[in-house]
């Protein structure tokens, strides 16, 4: 055989010439494998001896049209669902004597690296590992702590590469969570809820009877108390299971023409003009608020503070001097944005009435607007959590540069990059997207 590709993922999302199903000697699937089994009309195991192979023709994810044959090209491919044995098989396949290609990170357009990051208090860890045993029992990959994060690994960055890599963020509430751990459970989330990442889930999770924190009230939760476990966990698998027809987010598709406002005395006509009239003021409303919007992140990005804007942060009993520089840095940029809140509660509420006279495809500057106050509160959360890593903590100069450069690409999002500004060039372009939408029915009724 020439080489092994070793690749993150599951093997029937994927065409294949062969498929290993591991089962028992009984004769007996995994949980995941039975799914599979049934789905795909694959025939079921008959009882053999240890170690034995059964081969049966399959038509599933791929068909095997010929025998297998060895060559010294071949190449086999090997999927795995969880990245632990990934790194185990990559220690042992040079003992055998066998070639290896790196592993292709989402080498589909689909592929995420992970299906769930549950997100959680240490204080519930008891009920949050045995929910990931059953999760990856049934064929879910799952970002959970203590499975991911090894001795010696930066704690943060795990952690942010552990979201950017998952489809799914689970957010497990409870007491514990809404305590000292809740802004930065909290901060998690805003990427999952962001209106452009349309095929991300965010998902609360309720543990017990602790009250659902305001931000959190409109979301429709799945309930873990103990007395609803067995009714809700379908619903829970449900959404955290890989869609079929999946898709990575891609760039922007440009906005499609905006409609022709309606002229006033033309035929039909009174009623053309109060449509014509309704849409003036909306967007008038709308073109406004986007101007706040720019106006209100240009400021909260701004590097002049007053002394004032940290007096209202409330310093944990613990704090480092340090910790306490790093903290209030971060609090006056969300605070300026949270203080401010009122509009984007406005641009959110205007959005669906702008969908209802305009249509959906209108409402593209809406949604970048909100995406963009969710990328500053995820960046605050995620510049804190690693500018508070020890630098001393790294063991080689790699790990420290690229720790460095996480910093800072979080830097730039917060408060500017010297060229190439990822948050000015975003809002120029929402802007003007919704200048090009609402100029002329501004115009053509003024």
């Amino acid at each position: 055989m020439g080489s092994i590709h070793i690749r993150l993922g599951n093997i029937f999302d994927n065409a294949s010439d062969l498929v290993l199903l591991p089962c028992s000697a009984k004769g007996t699937f995994t949980n995941a494998a039975r799914e599979h089994q049934t789905r795909f009309q694959i025939p079921p195991p008959k009882p053999t001896a240890l170690g034995e192979i059964q081969i049966v023709p399959f038509a599933g994810s791929g068909v095997i049209t010929r025998r297998a044959t060895s060559h010294p090209d071949a190449t086999l491919v090997i999927y795995c669902l969880h990245n632990d044995v990934v790194e185990q098989l990559k220690r042992t396949l040079p003992s055998c004597g066998v070639s290896q290609q790196p592993a292709e990170e989402n080498q589909n357009t689909g592929a995420w690296q992970f299906d769930v990051f549950l997100s959680h208090s240490a204080k519930d860890k008891t009920v949050v590992r045995e929910l990931a045993a059953r999760l990856q029992q049934d064929g879910v990959r799952v970002w959970l702590d203590e499975w991911e994060i090894k001795p010696g690994d930066s704690i943060p960055a795990k952690i942010e590469e552990g979201l950017e890599h998952s489809r799914v963020l689970v957010l497990c509430m409870s007491t514990n969570a809404f305590g000292s751990d809740w802004s930065k459970l909290e901060g998690y989330t805003f990427s999952f809820r962001d209106p452009l990442n349309k095929q991300r889930r965010f998902i609360p999770l309720r543990l017990d009877e602790a009250p659902i924190k305001g931000s959190l009230e409109q979301f429709l939760y799945v309930d873990w108390r103990p007395a609803e476990r067995g009714r809700e966990y379908p619903k829970l698998i449900a959404a955290c299971r890989r869609p079929e027809t999946w898709l990575q987010p891609t760039s922007d598709a440009q906005l499609p023409k905006p409609p022709e406002p309606q002229m006033p005395g033309t035929p039909g006509s009174q009623h053309g003009e109060l449509i014509g009239k309704h849409r003036m003021e909306l967007a008038e409303e709308a073109l406004a608020l986007s101007y706040q919007a720019r106006e209100i992140i240009g400021s909260a990005r701004s590097f002049l503070v007053h002394s004032s804007e940290c007096a209202t942060r409330k310093a944990a009993p613990d704090e480092t001097p340090e910790q306490k520089r790093i903290r209030d840095e971060a609090f006056v940029t969300l605070d300026r944005l949270n203080r401010a809140s009122e509009t984007f509660k406005q641009i959110d509420a205007l959005r669906c009435r702008f969908k209802a006279q305009f249509g959906p495809d209108m409402i593209a500057p809406f949604d970048e607007l909100m995406s963009i106050l969710g990328r500053l509160h995820v960046s605050a959360h995620q510049w804190v959590m690693l500018s508070e890593v020890k630098e001393r903590n790294f063991t080689s100069p790699q790990s420290l540069q690229e720790h460095r450069a996480r910093i800072q690409k979080h830097e730039d999002i917060l408060w500017g990059a010297e060229k190439d500004d990822p948050i000015c060039s975003r809002l120029d372009t929402a802007v003007a997207d919704m200048e090009r939408i609402c100029r002329p029915h501004i115009d053509r009724m003024a």
